[in-house]
């Protein structure tokens, strides 16, 4: 289902569906499915905690009372859902990673996780930096809990630096010369945006988690701004398909498919440079960049061939752009790597003398 807007997906999800964070409006699902849902209560309700939420809908009751970073998915059973949707959640975590896994472990085999998330470039994020991959991988590998303060801050300033969005009083809590310790906490407690990303930027982010073994996912189905049903939004989402298989298989596969995804919907053709130069600039090693940029080719030459032959002198040209992008970003990420090395630093500290002893010399 390449480029399955969220309405069409809807309409697949049957079985047992567990929906974390639901919010007011839970996301649609197939007539007959049976719904859990997991939510957080949050210490002081929350009309106090959000006021400018005041006299709006509720969402659904939680059948289980969580908070994902410091409790998981504890309570429910192993492989015990068909189907988990996560929409406009995983941003709010401190640690995004371990929730995908807790994800993994509540899904039968062959079950299938929804998520949706902003794209960042539009939303109030549009003037934060991408939250990198290292910066995730590095909280999951030391089990992050908490959002930290520096999260807290950098969001707040985001925020306060834009034109105003929320009332005064909401305002004045994002101002950072007021960030006291109470004010942080408040933060917490109503969930911020702590990671950010736009599509490529979150490919990355779940190409370099499953190469490290966090977890096997296959892609089914993704869908960007551009396709989304009623016209373009502020969101992205993909579907997600619990498996297992060989780390870096997994990993060049999700690429590749997504590549192919995005060259079958012509309107969307502009994003393959983006995912090209994004893969390289968050790949964690050279041989992984590699990897990725020989996978974005692959889904090119895979989207043509869908495409037909209408479009195959267009998307021959993109095929051989990304080629030519793929080799020259991979020799400046190697170059950079040799030039930060302590090999290239000992050597230009150890020449220096010399070079100017000759120019002395002369």
């Amino acid at each position: 289902m390449p480029g399955t807007a969220r309405d069409e997906v809807a309409a697949t999800l049957v079985g047992d569906v567990l929906e974390i964070g639901p919010g007011s409006v839970p996301f649609p699902v197939a007539s007959g499915a049976t719904r859990v849902f997991v939510d957080r209560s949050v210490p002081g309700g929350r009309d106090a905690i959000w006021p400018e939420l005041v006299g709006s809908a509720w969402g659904p009751t939680a059948d289980f009372d969580l908070d994902l970073d410091s409790d998981g998915l504890a309570p429910i059973a192993d492989e015990s859902f068909d189907v988990v949707i996560a929409s406009h959640m995983l941003e709010h975590l401190a640690n995004p990673l371990a929730a995908m896994a807790e994800c993994r472990r509540v899904l039968r085999a062959g079950g299938r996780l929804v998520l949706i998330l902003p794209d960042r470039t539009q939303t109030f994020d549009r003037g934060r930096e991408p939250t990198t991959v290292a910066h995730v991988m590095s909280e999951y590998a030391a089990g992050v809990t908490v959002v930290s303060d520096d999260h807290v801050r950098e969001f707040s300033a985001a925020i306060f630096a834009l034109p105003p969005i929320h009332p005064p009083e909401v305002r004045a809590w994002h101002d950072p010369d007021r960030l006291d310790d109470a004010t942080l906490d408040l933060h917490r407690r109503r969930s911020i945006h702590v990671h950010c990303w736009r599509p490529e930027e979150f490919v990355a982010l779940l190409a370099a988690m499953l190469a490290d073994g966090h977890g096997g996912w296959t892609l089914e189905s993704q869908w960007t701004r551009e396709t989304a049903a009623g016209g373009p939004s502020i969101e992205f989402g993909l579907v997600l398909v619990r498996a297992d298989g060989d780390p870096v298989t997994l990993s060049t596969a999700l690429v590749t498919d997504w590549s192919r995804d995005l060259l079958v919907e012509p309107v969307r053709t502009a994003r393959i440079p983006v995912l090209v130069a994004t893969v390289i600039d968050q790949a964690p090693s050279r041989e992984l960049a590699r990897a990725w940029t020989d996978a974005v080719v692959t889904g090119v030459e895979d989207g043509v061939r869908a495409r037909g032959s209408a479009a195959a002198e267009r998307a021959a040209l993109l095929d051989e752009a990304v080629a030519r992008r793929a080799q020259t970003a991979a020799l400046e990420r190697e170059l950079g790597a040799v030039r930060t090395s302590r090999t290239y630093r000992l050597a230009r500290a150890l020449g220096s003398p010399v070079r100017a002893l000759r120019r002395i010399r002369r």
